[in-house]
Parts: C-alpha cells; sequence; structure tokens
C-alpha cells in the first residue's frame, strides 16, 4: 500500500513544473523530518502563532479549506483564513498528534498525506485530513500547497450520488 501511494506522490510530482523528476534515493537524512514540521505548523495554527505560521509557508502558498468557497492564496490569503479561524476557535483549538502518514520526498520537494485528530472546546473531537505539498529552501520545510477536509464515517459523502435513497 505504501509503494502505490509513493508511486502516485511520484507521478503527481513528476506533472508538477517545479519537478526534477523522481528520484528513488532515499534522502530523509539530509533534511529534518517533515512530519515535524507539519505538526508545528497545526500547533502554531490553533495557538494564534502568526510568525511561526508565516516562517512555516512559502510566500505564495496556496491553500483549499474544507468549505468549497475557503481558497486563499499568498501569505495575505493566509492572514485572512488564520483571522477568521483564530476568532472562531477563540484559543481553544488543538490538533493531535498526525495519523496514517504518506510521504514522499523527490529534490527539494515532498508530498506529505496524514489525518489528524482535531478539536475545539467541548466539542466532539474529530478527524482532518490533509494532503500537502512542501519545498525545502534555506534548511527549512515550507509549505507549499495544502488541501483538507473532515471525511464522512459511514455514510455518503454525496446526498446527490446515484444509489438507493435512505
Amino acid at each position: 500500500m505504501r509503494r502505490s501511494a509513493d508511486f502516485t506522490s511520484c507521478a503527481v510530482l513528476t506533472l508538477t513544473p517545479l519537478a526534477r523528476g523522481c528520484g528513488t534515493g532515499d534522502r530523509r537524512s539530509e533534511k529534518p523530518d517533515l512530519a515535524a514540521y507539519a505538526k508545528a505548523l497545526l500547533d502554531a495554527y490553533a495557538k494564534g502563532d502568526e510568525p511561526t505560521i508565516t516562517a512555516l509557508i512559502d510566500p505564495n502558498v496556496r491553500l483549499y479549506g474544507s468549505d468549497v468557497a475557503e481558497l486563499y492564496s499568498g501569505r495575505q490569503g493566509t492572514g485572512k483564513m488564520f483571522d477568521m479561524d483564530t476568532r472562531l476557535w477563540a484559543g481553544a483549538a488543538h490538533f493531535g498528534d498526525l495519523q496514517a502518514i504518506s510521504e514522499f520526498r523527490s529534490g527539494d520537494l515532498a508530498t506529505l498525506f496524514f489525518e489528524v485528530p482535531f478539536a475545539v472546546a467541548n466539542r466532539p473531537e474529530m478527524v482532518v485530513r490533509f494532503a500537502t505539498l512542501w519545498r525545502y529552501r534555506e534548511g527549512t520545510w515550507r509549505l507549499i500547497e495544502s488541501d483538507n477536509m473532515a471525511p464522512v464515517v459511514k455514510q455518503r459523502s454525496c446526498s446527490a450520488c446515484p444509489g438507493p435513497s435512505t
């Protein structure tokens, strides 16, 4: 299963104009732990730590939120999304540990797919799934693209999908 995810990531990176092809060598020892960077970014986001967020994202970052209307570009767009979430969560948000991690690296680009438990105050915990693209530059990983969603559990994700109605 892991090999299949790596192949898919390789195909995506190969089609990305920034990639220089897919290498098969393991370069993980040359660069810091990518999952730790993702966790640091999520923790900073939940705490409202804007300087840390700014340090961990590319100036031209592109973010796709869980709502279809949430599409943000650059640091200005990230700031808008951050301000809205900070007000909504009122300092009570928490991201758990990353789970179901799938990572692929090629040169200075890497994909990181994962799930993470998320909760705000007394509300029930939910799982958020992330698909992210990172670039290694100047000794650090920086997020260049992110998509997240809250997957459904034991229900159809589309009421308009064909099939028997319940």
